[in-house]
């Protein structure tokens, strides 16, 4: 996998590295210690992922993690009843040059708390979910015979599977696709790669064999043309 390739895959790095450089030169005027703190962890996290290097993954969800809350509070003015504001102190807010708030106040004397929340942090959720989906291709995992599987009473020993490609099965898209060290052969047939689902962004044990002679398509395939499965299984 390029790394350096922008797309949805690893559009999150390029969001931090944009919003957190950015913030640091705001935050030198102000001195948001916290924010410019969370910046650093961003940096951090990108340089990590261009270095192939473990930890990135916890330190983009701690970058995305501290910026839920929004804490505001607003001194009134005591002499007038409409509650005019004559001072703002920002208790609390991590959120990186930009923001998409809701939330809910109170008064207590002449102080109004202000809680939000930021709505920007589902983007960046949901973009560390294809981030850390998109982690397993160009990995190495160990493939192994499930216990009582037609391939198990084959003999069939431990085969490595190179992770090459996101794709679609069945119109779902949480499914990779990779090829396996050596292919098995089930009623004559040859199969050289495998697809496994993926869950929450972890490999599941949900594995179907594909046939040498199939094209897999990245957008869209038929479980009805793949066999076996459930006869594999990852050794963790």
């Amino acid at each position: 996998m390029d790394r350096f390739k922008p797309g949805l895959n690893n559009l999150i790095i390029y969001i931090i590295i944009l919003l957190s450089a950015w913030n640091c030169y705001q935050e030198l005027q102000t001195l948001n210690v916290l924010s410019m703190a969370v910046s650093i962890i961003g940096l951090i996290a990108a340089a990590l992922y261009f270095l192939d290097k473990k930890g990135y993954k916890s330190l983009v969800w701690i970058w995305t993690a501290a910026q839920v809350v929004i804490i505001t509070t607003f001194r009134l003015d005591p002499e007038n009843e409409s509650g005019i504001e004559v001072s703002k102190y920002v208790v609390y807010d991590c959120s990186q040059v930009i923001n998409l708030v809701f939330g809910l106040s109170f008064k207590a004397g002449n102080t109004r708390i202000a809680i939000d929340f930021n709505a920007l942090v589902l983007l960046y959720f949901f973009l560390l979910k294809q981030l850390k989906t998109s982690a397993h291709i160009g990995k190495s995992y160990v493939l192994a015979a499930q216990s009582g599987s037609p391939l198990e009473v084959q003999g069939l020993g431990d085969l490595a599977v190179m992770i090459t490609d996101k794709v679609v099965v069945d119109g779902n898209q949480n499914w990779l696709a990779g090829n396996l060290s050596a292919p098995i052969v089930l009623n004559g047939k040859e199969y050289d790669r495998v697809v496994i689902q993926v869950e929450d962004s972890l490999l599941s044990n949900f594995i179907w064999a594909v046939p040498s002679d199939y094209k897999l398509n990245k957008k869209a395939n038929s479980s009805v043309t793949f066999e076996a499965a459930n006869w594999l299984y990852l050794k963790m």
